[in-house]
């Protein structure tokens, strides 16, 4: 393939990944063989949005060099053994899209198989290596089994899909999406002995069966979003308005909410905006009134090894926070804090993921669902907190 238009094509499926949700932010990898002996990727920590042709790294497949000063992507060895291991394929895509993410956690094969289609056999799950390190790239590389098969789950990651050309693998991880969350629902409706209908809220049956009612989260108290702003602070508000915390005082109408915010932000300096989150699993989850481990890296990255749950007074949040950055509100979802509310905004998609993981635990009573190690997850919150989170926070 020419080299331009193997950029081209890695700028432009990167897009659609991003725009139909397969990826956020600039998590995932996209790659195309150029030739014997190259190949191209999306470069370290940049935006989908804004990539430019030459930002698309150069690699050699003989020797791992790669040509210039962009760094490629953390797992670019691994891109490397699909190529040099599978020679007729030549685009590669790794996302950590949401529905096979799940499945991944359970370190299961997806048994799913419809003759005729992209999903004749079943999809295998790599074993866990620690992102970006050999242990990955080598479990990765034998699930391929040398191209028999092209999609590919990896344990508490994510996936990767490999093809013949950009537009085949693009269909791979869409396939992938949609046939995992049919096999979520097949599950689900083997728990609970019948089909599923439009009524029914999985959480609500799954949390009944524990003895517990919920409302629906549009019913739980709002708590608000904010982010400083120098040395004031702008609260959202439910009907989609804003109000500094300086206007609050003038008025002295400042909220038992809004004391509550301050409250983190006191406690934890490095914390610039707290988004309150009440998607579906977060919502759900707030009414266990357990920890939730960390099944995910990404997770494991922003957030660290649990997040704890509080019941909502000033100081116990703060202190259920402690050094990690999201904390569950008894009944109201949670608190997804970051350093500015870009990085809020991540640890709210992480969460969920996370959340759902553990919640959907009991449709799947023949998988052992089994949280990251203590060492690993240390290790990757300390590269998340010094190098990645700065050089995303440096670059906007």
């Amino acid at each position: 393939m020419d080299l331009k238009d193997a950029r081209a094509d890695v700028i432009a499926v990167g897009k659609q990944l991003l725009y139909s949700g397969l990826i956020v932010r600039t998590w995932g990898n996209v790659s195309a063989r150029v030739d014997d002996n190259h190949f191209v990727i999306t470069p370290s920590g940049r935006d989908y949005e804004t990539l430019l042709p030459e930002e698309i790294v150069i690699m050699n497949i003989s020797d791992a060099q790669s040509w210039g000063d962009i760094l490629p992507s953390s797992e670019n060895g691994m891109h490397l053994a699909c190529y040099r291991d599978c020679e007729d394929i030549d685009f590669i895509i790794h996302t950590h899209q949401t529905e096979a993410s799940v499945l991944s956690a359970y370190e299961s094969d997806l048994a799913v198989a419809a003759e005729g289609t992209i999903f004749s056999e079943s999809v295998p799950c790599a074993d866990y290596g620690f992102p970006g390190s050999d242990a990955l790239r080598d479990h990765v590389a034998g699930a391929f089994d040398g191209g028999r098969h092209r999609i590919v789950l990896m344990a508490h990651h994510g996936a990767v899909c490999m093809g013949n050309g950009a537009e085949t693998t693009l269909r791979y991880a869409a396939g992938l999406e949609m046939i995992s969350s049919y096999y979520i629902r097949r599950a689900f409706e083997s728990y609970v002995g019948r089909r599923l209908t439009m009524a029914d809220s999985p959480y609500a049956l799954i949390l009944r069966d524990q003895g517990i009612d919920f409302p629906e989260p549009e019913n739980a108290p709002d708590l608000l979003s904010s982010e400083k702003q120098g040395s004031d602070v702008i609260f959202h508000l439910p009907d989609g308005s804003a109000v500094l915390l300086s206007d609050a005082l003038a008025e002295d109408e400042v909220s038992d909410t809004m004391r509550l915010h301050l409250t983190v932000y006191e406690a934890r300096p490095d914390i610039g905006a707290i988004r309150h989150c009440k998607t579906p699993s977060v919502f759900a989850f707030s009414f266990l009134g357990d920890p939730l481990r960390s099944y995910l890296d990404d997770f494991a990255q922003i957030n660290g090894s649990f997040m704890a749950q509080s019941e909502g007074k000033n100081t116990d949040v703060a202190e259920a926070l402690a050094d990690h950055h999201g904390v569950f509100i008894h009944g109201c979802g949670a608190f997804c804090c970051g350093k500015n509310m870009n990085d809020a905004e991540a640890h709210a998609i992480v969460a969920e993921k996370n959340a759902r993981i553990r919640l959907l635990a009991p449709i799947f009573p023949d998988k052992p669902l089994n949280p990251l190690a203590d060492e690993d997850i240390e290790a990757m919150r300390e590269f998340y907190l010094k190098k990645y989170s700065a050089r995303f926070e440096a670059k906007v």
